[in-house]
């Protein structure tokens, strides 16, 4: 979270470029995990504060990078192939757990797969 506040401003005065697909995947991919961990029968908001705390995190450097690009007036996003699959990726998660609304724990592991082999693209 300390990240976030040291990032944030560095986002807003143009010191760094992130890349907007990848806040984009990001932010997306963290709450579709939390959501589905918080959908495993038996959990409490309090027992996975760490996925919590990370997916507050991504939505708001995600709603930053969305600010800076709207001061710029840009708002063209570019996706490469490894950005593409983790969407179509996520849609099909989305889509098995749409059908199989027992499965939430599949959901979340293979989102947390996802989230590795996301980062490890960066």
């Amino acid at each position: 979270m300390i990240a976030t506040f040291w990032y944030c401003p560095l986002i807003l005065s143009n010191s760094v470029k992130p890349a907007s697909s990848t806040w984009i995947i990001a932010c997306l991919s963290m709450n579709l995990a939390l959501f589905s961990y918080h959908m495993i029968p038996g959990r409490t908001l309090i027992e996975n504060v760490t996925l919590y705390v990370a997916a507050f995190s991504t939505t708001i450097k995600f709603i930053v990078v969305l600010f800076a690009l709207w001061q710029e007036n840009n708002f063209r996003v570019a996706f490469d192939w490894i950005q593409k699959l983790s969407l179509l990726v996520m849609i099909m998660i989305v889509t098995y757990w749409i059908f199989n609304k027992g499965q939430n724990h599949v959901t979340f592991w293979v989102m947390q797969a996802l989230l590795i082999i996301a980062y490890l693209a960066l």
